[in-house]
């Protein structure tokens, strides 16, 4: 019966495959705890019953005593394999703690890669893990950018710059200093009882670093930018020192490095760990450039979007009502802001004008000059009598004071009402597009861009001229944009395309804004998609009566 309870006693605990898992901490408190039930155990399968108590039980309990025997036997083989498996497994502690440290660093790191997007607060972490993984007593991390090199040493056990730098100039088997041998094997390179690189003066050869000669020999500056600190580590006290790229594809984004206080002390396994760490490094510097990337093009696109609304509301809200006729105008940007613009003026003896302009180029530049050139027309329209007067004026304040690359071209047509007529001066801008009687055609008077000429040069070549402008005639002002609208063929959509369509839809007598539709119905049915090149900007007139 002993023989079999022993036997069991010995099945129970002979898959105790746990113990070789615990860390070295638990396998002693396991060692403690195991010889305290053997000798309780001993106590119970020893004990031979002859005390009253236990006789005064037996004489109760007859079966007692047979018990007590049984469970000792039982209790003191459970211990007595648990407390040899402990011992076995003592040897292997180091080796627990230190994948237990791996694991546990390892997925703090991974949880950091999803959590946080701040370069500063992952390069902190990732010299902590460093040194934690490879058990090293420093660690640091040196960026590269074009010709400089940022040293980043971060809170862990720490050397001064000069230190690090020291170490880092340490020659490797192959004649290099450890940095030039990482950059050219593209691969962890380990330099045992490192000594740094002097050269013919007795200065130690160093990369050129940011900020680094500057500092104190007592003091480093931390990753986190935070106050300067005295170093926790100094090189004499350091003897093995590697080096691990942080790789991206064919780029390499700077080393890490980890530093141990005995030679040769670095094995294997560190050096797997080490490179594994170095990529997850790298992996995650550029996830923290993509998001940071990121945020920074939303940031922008809200203030695009802005910017797009601002500019929207430098154009007019309403168009101005009349019995004599209709407009209808819009303005479409190629991106989020362009430089075409629109406007509706008054001019000294109280008619009203239509202006539209396109200033060279696209985007944020080109609509800050249309702003501009919207408060030139805004001032000086209110004292000119006819366009001619006008465009002359604005050329005066424009030349000579933007950026000689830029230019705006622009139409200004006048509404005289009693006489049925326009008048029109163009300074370099598209032609003026007007269907009389059924017959549409183009009006090229002559004129020079804005901003591009002397004043006397310009008004010598600005034309004045006067266009009958009758019942159910038709006057459309554009920018290029639309005639230069491209299919997927890239062929453009044409000022004679534009002219068919424009002539044929006039004889429905349609609105100024269903003319409108027909137009860029026709467009988008030839561009099929395509997204356009330019700016798009129309203003469309019908004389009603």
């Amino acid at each position: 019966m002993n023989v079999m309870l022993g036997m069991f006693a010995l099945f129970l605990t002979g898959g105790a495959r746990w113990i070789v898992n615990l860390r070295r901490r638990q396998k002693w408190a396991l060692l403690g705890l195991s010889s305290l039930g053997i000798a309780a155990a001993s106590y119970l399968f020893m004990h031979d019953g002859t005390s009253d108590y236990m006789q005064a039980l037996s004489a109760t309990f007859p079966a007692l005593p047979v018990f007590a025997h049984s469970i000792g036997m039982v209790l003191f083989n459970v211990q007595i394999a648990l407390f040899v498996h402990a011992l076995i497994a003592l040897p292997t502690a180091n080796a627990i703690d230190r994948r237990t440290t791996e694991v546990t660093s390892l997925a703090t790191f991974g949880r950091l890669l999803t959590r946080s997007f701040d370069m500063t607060d992952l390069i902190e972490t990732s010299i902590g893990v460093a040194c934690d993984v490879t058990g090293s007593r420093a660690a640091w991390i040196e960026l590269e950018s074009n010709t400089e090199h940022e040293l980043l040493l971060g809170h862990s056990p720490r050397l001064t710059s000069m230190d690090a730098i020291r170490l880092m100039s340490s020659k490797t088997s192959d004649g290099r200093t450890l940095t030039e041998s990482v950059r050219a094997h593209r691969g962890v390179q380990v330099v045992d009882r490192a000594t740094p690189t002097v050269g013919a003066n007795g200065t130690v050869k160093t990369p050129r670093h940011r900020e680094t000669s500057k500092e104190k020999a007592s003091k480093v500056k931390t990753a986190r930018g935070g106050a300067d600190v005295k170093p926790k580590v100094e090189a004499k006290e350091l003897c093995t020192v590697a080096g691990a790229p942080l790789l991206a594809g064919e780029a390499v984004l700077g080393t890490l490095y980890v530093a141990k206080e005995r030679a040769q002390e670095f094995d294997r396994d560190d050096l797997t760990i080490l490179a594994t760490v170095a990529d997850q490094i790298a992996m995650a510097m550029q996830h923290s450039e993509l998001i940071q990337s990121s945020i920074a093009s939303e940031r922008i696109e809200q203030e695009m979007m802005i910017a797009r609304d601002l500019q929207q509301r430098l154009l007019p809200r309403s168009m101005p009502v009349s019995e004599w006729y209709d407009i209808h105008a819009e303005s479409e940007p190629a991106h989020m802001v362009g430089g075409d613009y629109y406007d509706i003026v008054s001019f000294s003896d109280g008619t009203l004008g239509i202006v539209i302009a396109d200033v060279s180029g696209k985007g944020p530049s080109a609509a800050l000059y249309m702003g501009m050139i919207k408060g030139v027309i805004q001032a000086l329209a209110g004292s000119t009598a006819t366009p001619r007067d006008l465009l002359a004026k604005i050329n005066v304040a424009l030349y000579g004071q933007i950026d000689p690359k830029w230019f705006a071209t622009m139409t200004c047509a006048q509404i005289l009402e009693d006489e049925r007529t326009l008048r029109v001066a163009r300074a370099g801008h598209c032609p003026t597009l007007i269907v009389r009687n059924g017959i549409g055609e183009y009006r090229r008077s002559r004129g020079i861009g804005l901003a591009i000429a002397r004043p006397l040069m310009f008004e010598r070549n600005l034309e004045l001229e006067e266009l009958n402008f009758s019942a159910d005639d038709y006057v459309v002002f554009l920018s290029d944009g639309l005639p230069e609208a491209r299919s997927p063929e890239g062929e453009e959509f044409g000022y004679e395309r534009l002219l068919a369509v424009v002539t044929e839809a006039t004889r429905q007598h349609p609105s100024p804004a269903e003319l409108r539709n027909t137009i860029f119905t026709e467009l988008s049915a030839f561009t099929r998609g395509e997204l356009p090149d330019d700016d798009s900007t129309i203003v469309l007139m019908r004389r009603k009566r």
